[in-house]
């Protein structure tokens, strides 16, 4: 009935196999007769690379000789299996060396990824398992991380430092295994040519002369805001800490140089003395603990001085006591700072009163 109806219950015929009824009328001398015709079409299409049809004459015959427990026949099948295995591990791993021997370009790098990735799954099948994991597992760990390195070699080439970092994360997604601490070192060789390239902008910017002081200590102190929290910053920080300081440091002797300059025309030019005032107002601001400040503050006080003694010898080389009383009013209001001169214009004002 099940011949003419062509219906064959896979239940019922491992069942039937499992009892030996199926191969009841044939010997395994008869399937060992057979064995040599198995290996020359098993072999001859792994050579042409058809490895999924070996592969289904394997097992084709596997399940046939199964179910007739000829069990010599069966572990000369299984012994052709590992072969074959070996085959196929030995053609894969060489496609993806080729692929490597392409080139380094993007598109070659991450079609080897692909196939590694596709030749790793074989470590989850049983027949290849054993030998992946003698042969090939330490072989394909050591490949991955090889075209990582080159892929991010690629990537900070061409400044595509975002790229980069997803590269590593997606080797670190694979499982960098052994590889972590060479990880890390990937990482930082990013993070410092990153930091270099965003550093470089603003060093050019340093060497414009028309720049000033001002402006460069500026420029510095804005890098700093913004890229301190970078990781790679700190391959940079004490040449830009150094920078910075020589910067503020350049800055606060041109400022003291203009004051210092202001002072010293002060003393040629009485109209000058509220603008040295008011420099030497600003600087004391900006550098409130500098020890110069006392120095300046002296010279300052110094060109008042000169130039209510020169006031005062005005005022006394009046003729007329009307004028010359007046000349000491005004001197008095304008030089009530000065607490010597106003006590000799005092008295003199009042003798000429």
């Amino acid at each position: 009935e099940f011949d003419e109806s062509q219906e064959f219950p896979i239940d019922l015929m491992k069942q039937l196999g499992e009892l030996g009824f199926l191969g009841i009328l044939i010997q395994e001398e008869f399937w060992k007769s057979l064995l040599p015709l198995i290996y020359g079409s098993t072999f001859k299409l792994a050579d042409q690379g058809d490895y999924e049809n070996a592969w289904a004459v394997i097992k084709n015959y596997q399940i046939k000789l199964s179910g007739l427990k000829f069990k010599q026949s069966l572990e000369q099948l299984e012994q052709w299996a590992k072969k074959l295995a070996q085959l196929e591990l030995e053609t894969r791993w060489n496609e993806i060396l080729g692929l490597q021997k392409v080139g380094s370009s993007t598109n070659s790098l991450e079609k080897a990824v692909a196939s590694l990735e596709k030749f790793r799954q074989y470590q989850n099948q049983t027949v290849f398992a054993d030998i992946y994991r003698v042969q090939y597992a330490g072989k394909v760990e050591e490949k991955r991380f090889e075209i990582c390195s080159k892929q991010q070699d690629a990537a900070l080439s061409a400044s595509k430092f975002q790229e980069a970092r997803l590269i590593l994360e997606q080797y670190e997604t694979w499982g960098a295994g052994d590889y972590k601490d060479k990880v890390a070192g990937l990482r930082e060789t990013g993070d410092k040519q990153e930091i270099l390239s965003l550093w470089q902008p603003y060093q050019a910017k340093l060497g414009d002369a028309l720049m000033s002081t001002t402006e460069k200590v500026e420029t510095v102190a804005e890098f700093q805001r913004r890229q301190r929290q970078h990781p790679g910053y700190k391959f940079i920080e004490e040449e830009v800490e150094i920078t910075a300081r020589t910067l503020t440091s350049a800055l606060r002797e041109e400022r003291k140089q203009i004051v210092e300059r202001q002072i010293v025309h002060a003393f040629e030019d009485e109209t000058a003395l509220p603008r040295a005032q008011e420099l030497f107002d600003t600087f004391q601001k900006y550098y409130p603990t500098d020890n110069i400040l006392s120095a300046l503050q002296r010279q300052l006080h110094q060109a008042y001085i000169s130039w209510a003694k020169r006031r005062l010898q005005l005022c006394e080389d009046i003729y007329e006591p009307a004028k010359r009383f007046e000349g000491y009013e005004g001197f008095l209001r304008k030089y009530s700072s000065s607490s010597r001169a106003q006590t000799k214009a005092g008295t003199s004002r009042r003798a000429c009163h």
